[in-house]
């Protein structure tokens, strides 16, 4: 079975540019801090609905630091704060501390009818926070990528994607030929497998399959010679290459479990595989999650689904400065 990670990812913002970059050309010199605006960091978002290709977002925003900092549909302003929140995907009080702001989300590569997107930031003296919520246009919660479905003695997996939200972050110089990141946003990197020509750029990416069920966000960096993981080991491993799954549940055959685990505390460890068993119609997750290592655990970042509202809702955790080479450091002043 080929998992086609590598053509997703690269699918899921090449092409943000094509379309992206002729409605937000003109973001950065309209959305610039005036006097006395506080100190800003320029971003890009990018949410999937169960699609590798198919994405909406803003090429070009900014989260924004002090008093009299900006708040608006291309600033989210951060508000410094004593008590952060939980990473959890649960609301805590003390996000009504931050202003909301309501960025519009114009197709990148097609169109998946994500008009908007929600978002908040909080920081403490290490660490910064975000909270992105939005209406997922199909009402469905996409946690199943690729799972194993058994029949007839054989495995096969099935065509679906999974919900995701992507940020950018110049890590130094990002740029094209013609502008830089801070003039263009992530357009300055859509150059086939999602990378500028120029300097390098972190890219922080929430899974709702691969990396949502052990509470973390992935994390790569792209630079001139292509799109690259962090230093470390990723939140999820293939669940083997079909005809022949490596795990199961501890309650299979028939646990129809959702998520297959590996030494993640308070989870049980999944079993290694026995074709002994299995009835028609069981299934078995494509992935087996893990706590990430190394630079690539460096974002702590949970969803949740609100079945009643279609809404996502994420928080992401990162320190300021990881001190590592492939990760942005954010100032904020």
């Amino acid at each position: 079975m080929v998992k086609h990670t590598k053509l997703y990812i690269g699918l899921l913002l090449a092409g943000t540019c094509l379309l992206a970059g002729a409605i937000f050309w003109g973001c950065a010199e309209e959305s610039t801090t005036g006097p006395g605006g506080g100190h800003e960091v320029p971003f890009a978002l990018g949410i999937t609905d169960d699609s590798g290709g198919t994405h909406n977002g803003a090429a070009l925003l900014y989260v924004t630091f002090g008093e009299n900092a900006k708040s608006d549909a291309t600033h989210v302003k951060s508000v410094r704060t004593n008590s952060p929140p939980i990473i959890d995907g649960a609301v805590d009080g003390v996000w009504a501390t931050a202003p909301t702001s309501i960025v519009a989300c114009a197709p990148m590569s097609g169109n998946n009818n994500i008009s908007a997107a929600t978002m908040k930031s909080l920081h403490t003296a290490t660490d910064i926070y975000f909270l992105v919520s939005w209406v997922d246009p199909t009402g469905t919660e996409n946690t199943r990528r690729h799972r194993y479905t058994y029949n007839n003695g054989t495995w096969s997996e099935n065509d679906e994607n999974e919900d995701r939200v992507f940020f950018m972050w110049d890590i130094g110089g990002t740029a094209d030929n013609n502008r830089t990141f801070a003039e263009a946003g992530c357009t300055v990197a859509c150059h086939g497998d999602m990378h500028p020509l120029k300097g390098k750029a972190d890219f922080w990416h929430w899974k709702a399959t691969r990396t949502d069920p052990v509470s973390y966000s992935d994390d790569q960096y792209g630079d001139s010679t292509g799109r690259s993981s962090d230093d470390g080991s990723s939140a999820y491993d293939d669940n083997g290459e079909l005809p022949t799954p490596d795990y199961q549940a501890p309650g299979d055959p028939g646990a129809n479990a959702s998520f297959l685990y590996r030494n993640v505390s308070g989870k049980p460890n999944a079993a290694p595989y026995s074709s002994a068993g299995w009835k028609n119609g069981d299934e078995l997750a494509a992935y087996v999650n893990k706590i990430p290592s190394g630079s690539r655990g460096d974002i702590h970042a949970k969803g949740k689904y609100n079945d009643a509202t279609n809404t996502w809702t994420v928080e992401f955790k990162r320190a300021l400065n990881t001190g590592h080479a492939d990760d942005a450091a954010i100032t904020t002043q």
